[in-house]
């Protein structure tokens, strides 16, 4: 019995609890797991680019590394980059702007807009002295490397870029160099095609330029030390040094391109520092210093410019170099004169009889003289009536234009001829209207004036003739009136003078009409009074409104008096009344309808009366409203009121519990009671 007791007792809490975990919610929290980002053997500035910062390198959108198929892309758009990283070669550390020790490195650097490289000792540096690292530089932009040397290993020189990998190669295609310091590739290849490259001595393998300007200065002891040359296309390569220009074991020049400076020289064996070098000429051992490979590019050059009738001189100039030939080459004359304007010449035409004219030019270098001939029918003639005053005449005017004159500009003149008497009576009137006087101020009655003699007139004909316009004072002009009432009712008009607000004057006034415009939410409203009164023997009849400001701010609708309390089976009705804390005469006028918890109290169940407005609710529509309370609201055209109405009944005691509380209430009670039957056999098994 007692084990039958107990299994019972156990199934019944483990219902009890299952039922708690159901009524109770639960939550779960999301883990995520950090994943670390790759690192890629390259770095930028002070950066060690990973796939983290791959899109945005420097954090300012001007680096940014594509990772494909192996080989790496680093577009540099407007970079300046002068932070460095540092790393040990030959037991020494250096600087880096661009660095990679990565085995085989692939790498493209494109150039978007103008980008710079500065502060470091090995500004572009591929450190990988087993392998063949290839480095290419291409883009629309341009690179500027400024490159600083320190420590013993750099003391002669300084390393703009260096690709260090055992026959490493560097590429060079269709942008803009131009570095401090020297380039190496470790006997690794060069190819710069399309390009403009600029830099200190290059050591490199085989180099190979192509449609190129290229120019190399001697950073130690030669500007050019490679195992093969060659220039391809429409080139142009200058090599400078203190000691030698080039040194190169073979020398290739092909689609036009020659040795032209030193003139006449040839390779020769160089055995001091060098393995080949080139002589200024055949019979001499000193080492050119200079040496340009290729093609000019010639442009012709005017050292003197040629007039109208003298020849001038000019000569062909190499836009890269700025070697010259064929100078003092003759440019004919133009035979085109530089033509200034003298003016015009006014005459008589002979064979017509009428007036003709003529801008005359002059040479300003052969002091030749033309004309350009304006006849009559080409004259703008304007005939000027005489006045009052002058005499009349007609004025001729000349124009040449653009087109036909002769230095490109637009002339013209005038002169005047055959005149006429002057007309006394011909007067040019102008009107002077009227300055309108007040009570205080003068004013000016309106007059003629003479524009040419500048005689005054009182008439528009110009037949009467004043010294000075007539002057005047005017009676009290009024403003509009403002109405008031006395004690016992009666209205009156106050007037005040629009120029003497000190003359004023009251009137007794009859109200004809009132016209209530009601307010609403946006627009105040007004009373229009339409008053009768007598204005200096004169009936007048004016509208005078008076402005009722809308509700808000601090004009406002209220309910006066208590929240109010009904009970249904009273039989009573319920009154409220509702003010207007401005012009509360009209609340009743504005008043719009009653609500109930926002729905509309139709009109059968209330009554509206004035002072202000008193609401007053039915009793049989107050016993179809739910017990409890009510927000209820008397409306206006410009705003409303409300208070609370509780509708109370009867109080009935409670007879049952919710359900939901019955059922915790019965698994709580299980729950105590199968506990309280387990620890009773327990206790007894123990005894």
């Amino acid at each position: 019995m007692n084990k039958k007791f107990l299994n019972m007792a156990l199934c019944l809490m483990l219902m009890a609890v299952v039922m708690s975990l159901i009524a109770v919610p639960a939550f779960a929290a999301e883990l995520g797991s950090d994943s670390t980002a790759e690192e890629y053997p390259l770095w930028v500035g002070s950066v060690q680019v990973t796939s983290g910062n791959a899109a945005d390198v420097l954090g300012d959108g001007t680096a940014r590394l594509e990772v494909a198929d192996g080989k790496y892309t680093l577009t540099l758009e407007n970079a300046d980059i002068s932070e460095t990283s540092t790393h040990t070669f030959a037991g020494s550390t250096f600087s880096s702007n661009i660095y990679s020790p990565q085995e085989k490195l692939d790498l493209t650097i494109k150039l978007i807009g103008e980008n710079r490289l500065s502060n470091a000792e090995m500004n572009i540096w591929l450190h990988n002295k087993n392998y063949r690292d290839k480095l290419t530089i291409c883009g629309d932009g341009s690179l500027s490397i400024e490159t600083f040397a320190t420590g013993p290993y750099f003391a002669n020189f300084k390393k703009s870029i260096t690709v260090y990998g055992m026959h490493g190669s560097l590429v060079v295609k269709n942008t803009t160099i131009k570095a401090e310091g020297d380039v190496s590739t470790n006997n690794g290849a060069v190819e710069i095609t399309d390009s403009y490259f600029e830099s200190g001595t290059m050591i490199a393998g085989d180099v190979t330029i192509k449609d190129s300007v290229v120019d190399l200065t001697e950073c130690f002891d030669v500007a050019g030390y490679f195992s093969s040359l060659t220039v391809k296309g429409k080139s142009h390569v200058a090599f400078h040094g203190e000691t030698c220009a080039l040194a190169t074991d073979t020398f290739n020049a092909e689609d036009g391109n020659e040795l032209l400076e030193p003139e006449g020289g040839f390779f020769k064996a160089y055995n001091q520092n060098v393995t080949k070098a080139v002589y200024e000429s055949k019979d001499s051992d000193t080492v050119a210093k200079e040496v340009v490979i290729g093609q000019h590019f010639w442009e012709w050059i005017v050292d003197k410019e040629p007039t109208c009738s003298d020849t001038g001189l000019k000569h062909e100039e190499c836009t890269v170099c700025h070697a010259k030939r064929n100078e003092g080459t003759s440019v004919p004359a133009t035979g085109e004169h530089t033509w200034v304007y003298q003016g015009f010449s006014w005459f008589v035409n002979e064979q017509t009889g009428h007036k003709a004219a003529q801008a005359d030019f002059t040479c300003s270098v052969c002091d030749c003289k033309k004309g350009i001939f304006v006849n009559y029918q080409y004259l703008e003639i304007t005939v000027t009536e005489p006045t009052c005053k002058d005499q009349g005449y007609t004025t001729y005017t000349a124009v040449v234009d653009e087109t036909s004159s002769l230095d490109g500009q637009k002339h013209s003149d005038s002169c005047k001829e055959e005149y006429t008497p002057v007309m006394p009576d011909n007067h040019t009137l102008v009107h002077k209207a009227e300055d309108k006087g007040t009570c205080i101020k003068e004013g000016t009655r309106e007059y003629w004036t003479c524009s040419v003699c500048g005689k005054l007139f009182s008439d528009e004909n110009g037949k009467n003739l004043i010294d000075q316009p007539e002057k005047y004072f005017a009676d009290h002009e009024w403003n509009d009136p403002v109405l008031s009432f006395d004690d016992d009712g009666s209205a009156e008009v106050t007037l005040v003078c629009k120029n003497d607000p000190e003359h004023t004057r009251t009137l007794e006034a009859e109200v004809e009409d009132i016209e209530i415009v009601a307010p609403t939410e946006s627009k105040d409203g007004s009373i229009i009074y339409t008053v009768s009164y007598e204005l200096d023997g004169q009936e007048l009849t004016k509208k005078i409104a008076i402005d009722i400001p809308h509700a808000g701010g601090e004009v406002t609708y209220s309910y006066d008096g208590e929240p109010v309390s009904w009970t249904k089976g009273s039989g009573k009705s319920v009154v409220l009344r509702f003010s207007r804390s401005e012009f509360d005469e009209f609340t009743y006028d504005f008043f719009t309808g009653f609500y109930n918890d926002g729905t509309s109290v139709g009109a059968g169940n209330y009554e509206a009366e004035k002072g202000s407005v008193v609401i007053t609710l039915s009793a049989d529509y107050l016993e179809t409203l739910s017990e409890g309370e009510h927000t209820v609201r008397a409306g206006f055209t410009d705003g409303s009121a409300e208070t609370v109405l509780t509708v109370k009944v009867e109080q009935v005691p409670a007879t049952g519990v919710d359900d939901h509380m019955k059922v915790y209430s019965f698994i709580v009670a299980v729950s105590l009671l199968s506990l309280a039957a387990v620890l009773q056999h327990r206790k007894k098994s123990i005894g």
